[in-house]
């Protein structure tokens, strides 16, 4: 039976089959770790309203929480247990987390783009289940059905807006300056933390992907939509549908990975990837440069480009966003270096923190922000704010 022929069931059955191939071949996914994350009946959790949505998924809030009495049965230190959940799912009259499932209608775009989409929010589970990070959004339950079942959900905190309305806000911002003439007068001090602020963003996401990197894990997905701020206003990277195991069996012997090709939105996807050949963790580098240059042009990279013309000029053409000659030399050399059409070339994201600390201090004329970038502080302060 070809996959055309396929029934809704008989594509979840599928589904399941290549998740489990993938949780076999994975060095990383923890079992232990997954059996941690509490979980929920579908009757037990009330949906609100429509937040948003993905290719493959649909996201509302939380609106209220029924528990039927069952505890936890494997209380974890590092997640809010079922009863802290029930208890807290709104602050200050807003709903405090999301759910995540997958779009009732997806099967409509097709059966691989339906089994797709089962396959990634069941990998993506696997992964949130690992990660412990400041600026990666945390999940906090699951249903209590098969990851690839028709009633799943994944339970995640609550964001706000994403980076790419964030950019519009600043945009706004930045014109009610316009008016001012230099720099360096009073108004342009306004603009230097102006810009401090945007680099402390974007540091804090570089921060978020040296920690997978440090975990052999490539996000594949950066971008300003799956980037988003919680109700602390802080920044996270969410959806990791995409992510990827760097995995020694995949190891092309240089440096180099055989993944998936053309994974992730071609816009910010890095030329390697566009092309199919072997790639590692660089390829997030060279998204984040883009996203860099975005922060600080207020303007969307390769505008007006389609596919075909992204690999004729950008993926074969090495063309790249025009640098603005008012930019710092120093800014200006973290987005060429993470660019380069060269992998090797590349900063790495430690190579970046160091560059951005500097820049941050820069705009903001004092050591004092460096306390806000210190990472055992922000965790210790989000556990803090989670009740843990």
């Amino acid at each position: 039976m070809g996959i055309e022929d396929m029934s809704q069931a008989d594509l979840r059955k599928a589904a399941a089959k290549v998740t489990a191939a993938k949780t076999a071949e994975s060095t990383l996914f923890d079992q232990e770790a997954e059996n941690r994350i509490p979980k929920f009946r579908a009757a037990e959790i009330d949906s609100g309203v429509f937040l948003g949505e993905g290719g493959f998924c649909k996201v509302t809030e939380l609106l209220e929480v029924f528990l039927d009495g069952q505890a936890d049965a494997n209380p974890s230190p590092f997640t809010q247990d079922r009863e802290y959940i029930s208890k807290n799912f709104q602050r200050d009259g807003r709903a405090r987390y999301a759910i995540k499932k997958l779009k009732p209608d997806l099967l409509n775009r097709g059966p691989e783009n339906f089994l797709s989409g089962v396959v990634d929010l069941a990998i993506e589970v696997k992964y949130l289940a690992l990660i412990q990070h400041p600026h990666i959004i945390k999940m906090r339950a699951v249903c209590n059905v098969d990851y690839c079942s028709e009633q799943f959900f994944v339970v995640l905190d609550r964001l706000f807006d994403t980076l790419g309305d964030r950019i519009e806000v600043w945009s706004k911002e930045l014109k009610s300056m316009s008016g001012l003439k230099s720099i360096k007068d009073v108004g342009g001090g306004k603009k230097e933390e102006h810009l401090g602020q945007r680099l402390v963003v974007m540091y804090d996401i570089c921060s978020a992907l040296n920690f997978l990197h440090s975990n052999n894990i490539i996000y594949r997905d950066l971008k300003p939509d799956n980037i988003g701020f919680d109700v602390r206003d802080d920044v996270k990277i969410f959806d990791f549908g995409l992510a990827a195991e760097m995995r020694p069996d995949l190891s092309d012997g240089n440096d180099g990975y055989h993944l998936t090709a053309e994974s992730g939105s071609p816009r910010y996807m890095a030329p390697e990837v566009a092309l199919g050949k072997p790639y590692n963790q660089r390829v997030d580098t060279y998204s984040f440069g883009l996203m860099l240059w975005e922060v600080c042009e207020m303007k969307t990279p390769f505008e007006g480009h389609d596919f075909d013309s992204l690999t004729a000029q950008v993926y074969n053409g090495n063309e790249r966003p025009p640098i603005n000659k008012k930019l710092r030399q120093e800014l200006a050399n973290i987005m060429t270096t993470c660019w380069d059409a060269n992998p090797s070339r590349r900063m790495d994201c430690e190579e970046i923190m160091t560059q951005l600390r500097n820049e941050i201090g820069i705009s903001y004329g004092t050591d004092s922000i460096f306390g806000q970038l210190d990472e055992t502080h922000k965790t210790e302060k989000s556990a803090q704010a989670h009740g843990r």
